[in-house]
């Protein structure tokens, strides 16, 4: 994700970067700062499904590590 919302090849050309997984967290901070009133965001049709990191084996883990690098160090995230 990182390549689409790039400046240059380090630096993130936006001011916040929100994640579905804080999807209304996130969407308030947004609000708080454009100066508009919060609302609850609905949630159609959620699914029910394991965690994310049971539908990866070994080398599938490898792949999106290799692949998406620079996404899981710049977002923050931990496989």
């Amino acid at each position: 994700q990182f390549d689409w919302i790039k400046k240059n090849k380090e630096e993130l050309g936006v001011d916040f970067v929100g994640k579905t997984e804080n999807l209304q967290e996130d969407f308030n901070k947004v609000c708080d700062s454009i100066g508009i009133d919060k609302f609850e965001l609905s949630h159609r049709n959620k699914s029910q499904r394991a965690d994310y990191q049971d539908y990866y084996n070994e080398e599938s883990k490898r792949f999106v590590f290799k692949n998406y690098k620079k996404d899981i160090d710049m977002f923050n995230y931990k496989f």
